[in-house]
């Protein structure tokens, strides 16, 4: 095992499994994972940056689908949760997942814990369905929402199919990004200015 590690990482589900990978490959001991601009990196820690590598991030991803399939939506859901240090107990059951594990870790807990989290989202993303629904139902084509948790990601599968035909958007004015359908396909809207622009 190398020395301990604080992480930081663009804050991105792709950043995340990128680290993922890079702790196995290089055997690093975590104690802290951070996105880039959360602030607070403790100041002489041994710190490192891990550059999102989608390559990478697909090959965690299919790695942890053929271990254990049924933690696939535990983890993401628990990732989009946004609570804070959920990355260190995703870390710590993706390493049970692949096999590894540390004795002082309370599995137990870190999964309680996950599915308190994933299940929270889940409500979350029902009740922001069936609000982005009534918002889209009005003819509008546009729908704003500010949700507890980061489900927006969840929400294009069920408004695509629900409003089959239709051009839509869907802004999260909480996180300042959107996403938009049209002929075109499925579209993320980022950059603020845009997501303004396409109100």
């Amino acid at each position: 095992m190398g020395s301990s590690k604080t992480i930081i990482y663009d804050g991105t589900f792709n950043g995340f499994l990128t680290l993922i990978f890079k702790a196995f490959e290089h055997k690093w001991s975590i104690t802290n994972i951070q996105k880039q601009d959360a602030g607070g990196s403790e100041l002489f820690a041994n710190t490192t940056y891990v550059k999102t590598d989608v390559a990478l991030a697909k090959k965690v991803w299919f790695g942890i689908h053929q271990k254990n399939h049924t933690a696939v939506k535990r983890i993401y859901y628990a990732f989009l949760s946004e609570q804070s240090h959920i990355e260190i107990l995703l870390y710590q059951y993706i390493q049970s997942v692949m096999g590894t594990v540390l004795p002082e870790v309370d599995i137990n807990d870190v999964i309680d814990t996950l599915n308190i989290q994933s299940n929270k989202v889940a409500r979350e993303k029902g009740r922001m369905e069936a609000f982005v629904q009534f918002q889209l139902s009005q003819e509008t084509g546009a729908a704003h929402i500010k949700p507890k948790y980061n489900v927006l990601p969840l929400l294009s599968k069920h408004i695509r199919q629900t409003y089959r035909g239709r051009d839509w958007q869907v802004f999260d004015d909480k996180r300042k990004y959107g996403i938009r359908y049209s002929t075109l396909g499925l579209e993320l809207i980022s950059n603020t200015t845009e997501v303004r622009a396409a109100v």
